[in-house]
């Protein structure tokens, strides 16, 4: 079975008042079968 390697940028964000920020993260290995939500 084929694999991924993902790079993922993510907003993350306490609550409505604080500041946001992008986020990265290195996703290895995953399979093409795999879901995202």
């Amino acid at each position: 079975m084929p694999l991924l390697n993902l790079t993922l940028k993510v907003w993350r964000q306490e609550n409505a008042k604080s500041e946001g920020r992008i986020e990265t993260y290195e996703a290895k290995e995953i399979p093409t079968s795999a879901s995202f939500l």
